[in-house]
């Protein structure tokens, strides 16, 4: 069915954690309005998708962000549409574009400058993402020798020389690099790595390295590394923290603070906080596991706790409805009966996570039955386009044939996730008469997504 494209990722996907959390407000921004509206007139569209986790990003609650990702990401858009997406609204520049025509460019404005580093790597990168080592290599070479100290281009040639099946030219490289700047972060980097870990020479060459260079991150991540085998978990914490402060840029450091507040310190909310630095750095991070499966299980038992704990202290589970983790909120919803109030239920349809969304609605529905007929007719034409959606699945399972008109006239809307939830509804509670009424619609419908959803959902209601 339709709908499960976007309610796969289930109750305890969305998270917040300190700053991260968002607190709730009376009054709602009328930036939150407008982009809400977009999202819903243009649902089909990776961008109003971005602009709205964006928004919930810059406002401190990294996780209603999150969730909106991935709720976009696993069950709307392909993975190259959500990956160009993201690296245009979150990583700061356009996907790489390594097209004959950028590729033209790029040697024409070398031509002019062939000593810029920045046009030389940009070659190299278009080059190398063709899989173009051999026409890659002069310029990540040219690059490397204008700024030989870099160490992190002579790492990034060594990758691309063990690539090409040449990795002795990259060990030499490494040789003569240590030979001559054995003193610098890079000299210390490569010597370090040569050494076990919590070895005394590796315990006396850190002291030193960081003496020299305290404000590089990979020193003090060193230095937790050492820590942490040698259980100085104070130390292991100090460090840690430092390198991810030194450099935030950093998926190796994140990582290593998330898993290290994780296991050592069992603290799950500073753990999490290192765990979505992490995704929003790179979607497909992995280190002692995805990212986002972190970011979903850490908070699932942050969100289980806050809901025995409520419980336990008898305030009941609808105490949580406004807390401002949607993953404590959609616990609570499941713990709580027929006994949860019509307006808490209509109030939380107005959420902004998803799957909260759906399950009062659900509720609602399940509770109110027939009673609900002059609120549903409220509801269709609510100016809030979510919500006038998720009325449509409340019309079609209530109201049955008599619903079609309404969801006719939802089927010409321009609002993308009106026709998204009218077809929706349709196909999953409609039985054969809101099947055809799909199948008519499908020839006008104008957006090839939903056709081909449409296509895809009926398929596999007709087997042959």
């Amino acid at each position: 069915m339709i709908r499960k494209h976007i309610l796969a990722l289930g109750v305890a996907l969305v998270l917040c954690i300190g700053q991260a959390f968002a607190q709730t407000s009376a009054v709602v921004d009328p930036e939150l309005v407008r982009l809400r509206h977009e999202w819903a007139t243009n649902f089909f569209e990776p961008a109003s998708h971005m602009k709205l986790a964006k928004y919930f990003r810059e406002k401190g609650n990294l996780l209603q962000a999150f969730y909106i990702l991935e709720t976009a990401r696993r069950g709307r858009f392909e993975p190259k549409v959500f990956d160009d997406a993201f690296l245009l609204h979150f990583g700061g520049f356009a996907p790489l574009d390594n097209s004959p025509a950028e590729e033209a460019k790029y040697l024409d404005l070398l031509k002019a400058s062939p000593n810029d580093v920045k046009l030389l790597n940009h070659l190299a990168d278009i080059y190398i993402s063709r899989e173009e080592y051999s026409r890659g290599e002069p310029f990540l070479r040219s690059a490397y020798e204008k700024e030989p100290k870099n160490y992190r281009t002579l790492l990034a040639l060594e990758e691309l020389y063990s690539r090409m099946g040449k990795p002795e030219a990259g060990t030499k490289l490494v040789k003569d690099f240590e030979a001559r700047y054995s003193d610098s972060v890079g000299g210390y980097f490569y010597r370090l790595s040569k050494l076990q870990v919590e070895s005394d020479e590796a315990k006396k060459l850190l002291v030193d390295a960081i003496a020299k260079y305290p404000d590089e991150g990979y020193f003090w991540f060193y230095k937790g590394l050492i820590a942490m085998r040698t259980k100085n978990l104070d130390e292991a914490e100090v460090s840690f923290v430092k390198a991810t402060v030194l450099d935030k840029n950093s998926l190796r450091y994140q990582a290593a603070a998330a898993s290290f507040f994780r296991v050592e310190r069992k603290d799950l909310k500073r753990a999490l906080g290192y765990y979505l630095n992490l995704y929003f750095l790179d979607p497909h991070a992995h280190f002692d596991g995805f990212a986002e499966a972190k970011v979903s299980s850490v908070n699932a038992d942050i969100a289980k706790a806050a809901v025995e704990k409520a419980i336990a202290e008898g305030k009941g589970p609808e105490s949580l409805f406004d807390d401002a983790n949607p993953a404590v909120v959609g616990m609570a919803l499941s713990k709580t009966l027929d006994g949860t109030r019509t307006e808490d239920l209509l109030k939380l349809m107005r959420h902004d996570d998803v799957t909260v969304r759906w399950i009062a609605m659900q509720m609602l529905t399940g509770f109110e039955g027939r009673k609900l007929d002059a609120t549903v007719k409220e509801l269709l034409k609510d100016p809030d386009l979510r919500v006038r959606g998720l009325a449509a699945y409340m019309a079609v399972k209530l109201w049955k044939n008599e619903s079609f008109p309404e969801m006719k006239k939802l089927l010409n809307e321009k609002a993308q996730v009106l026709r998204f939830d009218a077809v929706s509804a349709l196909l999953m509670l409609g039985g054969p008469e809101g099947n055809r009424i799909v199948i008519e619609h499908k020839a006008k419908e104008p957006s090839e997504y939903l056709k081909k959803m449409i296509e895809s959902s009926l398929s596999k209601k007709d087997p042959s």
